[in-house]
């Protein structure tokens, strides 16, 4: 009995620090438990280029990419000219690990409306955004019209530099299947994709899981499993960041 309550004395504190998460509303689980702590094993492979397309301001590549990657060049792609000065100004302190291009990725080389919202520039879009993304973010009513200029990824990958390892992380708000379809051949080269994925109809004609798992199973991606996923306020699934990972690329 005694060796019963040293135990239990042992495990008290980790109890009571759960139980104080669990009266706030959070959970405790261990950090190996978090996608985001290895990237679904992506950092055991030899990355030595990322893609990053839809940049925004830099804050992933620089916070999260590089650290996680550090072996790895980071192009960043961002079409908005609102956020790119942001992205570039990272870039230029980043001691040439990250590589800004002011260009959207798609499936054609053209300028486009590009719509800023202005107060969560995270949801600037080339799409038309719907009710369904406003009613559950109040923040993203006020939305301006740009124009910004969208090449295809396979017509500037000559101009990258791409080393064998290549990561491709792609959150372009909706428009994920138009960049995959201007990039095939680049993509197949890669040895894993991590791609947002609209389940509500967020925007006007976006891209759904279906879309995507379809071009990426086509090019040799096995979907691996998810990183997070944001609910609305009826407990349904708006979006979430799935991982796309070319088979064998873990033997």
């Amino acid at each position: 009995m005694s060796k019963i309550i040293d135990m239990w004395r042992g495990r008290w504190p980790a109890r009571a620090t759960k139980a104080a998460f669990d009266r706030l509303g959070y959970a405790v689980v261990p950090k190996w438990q978090l996608a985001t702590e290895t990237w679904g094993g992506l950092t055991r492979l030899p990355i030595k280029t990322i893609l990053d397309i839809g940049a925004l301001r830099g804050e992933f590549a620089a916070d999260i990419l590089a650290p996680a990657f550090p072996g790895a060049t980071i192009h960043c792609f961002e079409p908005s000219p609102d956020a790119f000065p942001l992205l570039a100004a990272r870039a230029a302190d980043s001691n040439g690990r990250i590589v800004p291009h002011h260009f959207g990725l798609g499936e054609e080389d053209a300028e486009l409306k590009f719509f800023v919202n202005v107060d969560f520039q995270a949801s600037s879009s080339f799409l038309v955004q719907t009710d369904a993304n406003v009613e559950p973010f109040p923040q993203l009513k006020r939305t301006e019209e740009r124009v910004a200029s969208v090449r295809r990824l396979d017509d500037v990958a000559s101009e990258l530099g791409i080393v064998p390892g290549l990561l491709v992380k792609i959150d372009t708000q909706g428009y994920e299947a138009h960049v995959i379809r201007g990039g095939r051949e680049t993509l197949r080269s890669a040895v894993a994709c991590i791609v947002e994925v609209q389940v509500g109809d967020l925007y006007e004609g976006t891209s759904h899981f279906s879309d995507l798992y379809t071009e990426l199973s086509q090019l040799g991606f096995l979907f691996n499993g998810t990183f997070d996923q944001r609910l609305g306020r009826d407990g349904g699934v708006l979006y979430f960041d799935g991982l796309f990972v070319k088979a064998g690329a873990f033997q």
